[in-house]
């Protein structure tokens, strides 16, 4: 007579045996698969951008790229381009600095300041509104504001911050003028 723990041991190895005769079983026959290298149509050694002492010519340019004008690095453009101008402002109220524009141009004004007052910047011509920057606070408090106009012609404008309330507030207060290419 076989004891308790000699049929949990020979109730284990049955387990034992069947998982491993399952596991050698074969799989369902299928299609076979075969692998097959195929050779590349031309060796990236040929490529001109990789090997340029390959002797084989970089392809041509689309007419599209030849006909723009080239780009010179050096050159600054948008805002960099701009002749700009700084001054400390107190506003308190309001504050108006007047603008000379010499020649059709975009005028261009950014404002900072730390105080917790909304400033809004407007650009004036002869008391017409050309256009206005509204605040924005950036996640450190600082707040800034930012507009641009187009003059088409030659004029003095003038650059108006308008505290809320009356409120004090010193600004750093850039304004640049982008001359416009004429055609």
């Amino acid at each position: 007579m076989t004891s308790g723990p000699e049929i949990a041991c020979l109730i284990t190895l049955i387990g034992v045996a069947a998982i491993a005769g399952g596991c050698a079983s074969t799989p369902p026959a299928g299609p076979p698969v075969t692998v097959q290298e195929v050779p590349t149509k031309v060796p990236v050694t040929d490529d001109p951008l990789i090997n340029p002492a390959g002797g084989k010519p970089l392809p041509a340019l689309p007419a599209a790229a030849l006909a723009g004008t080239p780009i010179n690095d050096e050159q600054e453009t948008g805002w960099q381009a701009a002749k700009w101008t700084h001054a400390t402002v107190h506003v308190a109220g309001t504050a108006d600095t007047p603008v000379s524009v010499p020649a059709p141009s975009m005028v261009l004004v950014s404002a900072t300041w730390s105080e917790d007052v909304d400033v809004t910047l407007s650009v004036l011509n002869q008391g017409n509104s050309l256009g206005s920057g509204t605040p924005r606070k950036a996640f450190d408090g600082l707040r800034s504001a930012r507009a641009s106009v187009k003059m088409t012609a030659a004029g003095n404008v003038l650059v108006r911050a308008t505290s809320a309330g009356g409120a004090p507030a010193n600004l750093d207060l850039y304004i640049g003028v982008l001359g416009l290419a004429t055609p």
